[in-house]
C-alpha cells in the first residue's frame, strides 16, 4: 500500500513522478491510497484522467457527491469516512476556556511560485488582509469576548509576513508556532 495525504506524495520527486506516472512511463507496485486532508468540491486537479489512485478518502458527504459527479472516479475508488484529524473534536469544544474562531484559508496552485508583488495584488491576499484589518471583525471579537486565529495553509506560509492584524484578539500563526491538530481543538492564543 502506498499511503499519502497528497497524490503522488509518496514519491521522491512529486512533479517528475506525477508526470511520468500520468504518461504510464513508470510502474508503481502497490495500491495507491489518498488520505486526503482537504475538501475537494470540484475537480481540483485530481481526476481519474490526471491522477491514478485506487482509493480516495472523502471528508464529507457533499465532497463524495461532487467527486462522484465530476472526477471520473468509480464509486469503488471514493470512500466517504470523514476527516480523521477531527476525531478529537468530539466532546472537546465545551472544555475551551475562551471561544475562538480558527480561520485556515486554503491555497491554490497559482500561488506556488508567485512573487510577493503578484501575491499582494491577488484577491486571495486582499480578501484576507481586509478581514484581518476589519473594524467590524475587531468589534465583533471584543463584543463576544472571542479570539480569532489566522493560520494559512502550509503552502501559503511563505507569505505570512505580509499579513497584519487590527486587533489584539487576532493572532496570525505560522507553522513554526502551532500544530494544526492543536489549533483545531485547543486554544492556542
Amino acid at each position: 500500500m502506498l499511503l499519502s495525504t497528497h497524490y503522488q506524495g509518496y514519491s521522491p520527486n512529486f512533479e517528475l513522478f506525477s508526470q511520468l506516472d500520468k504518461r504510464g512511463l513508470i510502474s508503481v507496485k502497490g495500491k495507491k491510497v489518498l488520505l486526503d486532508h482537504c475538501v475537494r468540491m470540484g475537480k481540483a486537479g485530481c481526476t481519474a484522467n490526471t491522477v491514478k489512485i485506487d482509493l480516495m478518502i472523502c471528508s464529507i458527504p457533499r465532497e463524495y457527491e461532487a467527486l462522484s459527479k465530476n472526477s471520473g472516479y468509480k464509486p469503488s475508488v471514493l470512500c466517504d469516512i470523514g476527516m480523521p484529524r477531527f476525531d478529537n473534536l468530539i466532546g472537546e469544544s465545551e472544555k475551551l476556556p475562551i471561544k475562538q474562531i480558527l480561520f485556515m484559508p486554503t491555497w491554490r496552485v497559482k500561488y506556488t511560485n508567485a512573487s510577493e508583488m503578484d501575491f499582494v495584488r491577488d484577491e486571495y491576499f486582499i480578501g484576507c488582509k481586509e478581514l484581518l484589518e476589519s473594524d467590524e471583525l475587531a468589534s465583533f471579537l471584543e463584543e463576544k469576548n472571542m479570539n480569532f486565529v489566522f493560520y494559512p495553509h502550509i503552502e501559503m506560509q511563505k507569505y505570512i509576513h505580509l499579513f497584519s492584524a487590527k486587533s489584539k484578539r487576532i493572532v496570525i500563526r505560522d507553522a513554526g508556532s502551532a500544530i494544526v491538530e492543536n489549533l483545531l481543538w485547543k486554544v492556542q492564543y
